[in-house]
């Protein structure tokens, strides 16, 4: 059985495509509690 060597571009692209994954998931993580945040503030000051 023989491997093959990983091309530089194709470890790039997956390197890219599953930290992507993570990019995503932190940003709507964030915005989702941002928001939910701001609406206890403005429930406890009202």
């Amino acid at each position: 059985m023989k491997g093959s060597s990983a091309n530089a571009l194709e470890v790039l692209v997956t390197y890219f495509g599953i930290m992507s994954v993570f990019v995503m998931g932190t940003y709507y993580f964030e915005k989702m509690w941002n928001r939910r945040k701001r609406a206890s503030k403005v429930k406890a000051n009202a």
